[in-house]
């Protein structure tokens, strides 16, 4: 199996904690969420990290109606590995994008973007640009750290100057929300 970095489609970040270990001397270790860890994580995987692996996968076009009635909802909760989302009764859905009929966001960047049941719900979103340098097969956490931006990493629900730097981070690219650098 491959090993897959998937990125929120609203704010570009992880929607798992899998990354790259900067080895000494150059190359890469994998550092993954599951049990196949194999060295240590460039960032330790407390409750402040949480929100990146709990993820959302929306379909990219509305639900349709069947037989008069909407189908049920379509978003599915759960985790992300590999590019497929699991939710905790076993459902799995694939969210790549331009591949899959899903893609994924962060519970968090959902809930702030008012919980849509598609991405056609939303306005377009313009991909955080400033991030791809960091989104290759996995992410590259160390390169954001040493770049100063690690505050992105902060839970945007959280009560404190970065989590409300975080916040308006993800409200600006929604286009709600001032810019903050």
């Amino acid at each position: 199996m491959a090993v897959i970095g998937t990125y929120c489609e609203i704010c570009g970040l992880p929607v798992q904690l899998d990354h790259y270990v900067p080895m000494p001397g150059g190359g890469f270790w994998i550092w993954r969420e599951d049990d196949t860890r194999s060295c240590d994580p460039v960032i330790e995987p407390g409750p402040e990290l949480a929100w990146l692996s709990h993820a959302v996968a929306l379909p990219w076009d509305s639900p349709e109606p069947w037989g008069g009635n909407v189908l049920p909802h379509p978003v599915v909760e759960g985790r992300v590995q590999d590019g497929c989302l699991e939710s905790a009764d076993g459902e799995s859905v694939g969210v790549f994008p331009d591949i899959d009929d899903h893609g994924a966001a962060h519970h968090a960047c959902w809930h702030l973007a008012g919980r849509p049941d598609s991405w056609r719900s939303l306005p377009d979103l313009t991909p955080p640009i400033a991030l791809q340098k960091y989104q290759q097969q996995l992410f590259e956490f160390q390169a954001l750290i040493d770049d100063g931006h690690a505050w992105m990493l902060t839970d945007p629900h959280a009560d404190t100057p970065d989590g409300k730097r975080s916040r308006g981070r993800i409200l600006d690219l929604l286009g709600s929300g001032p810019a903050l650098s």
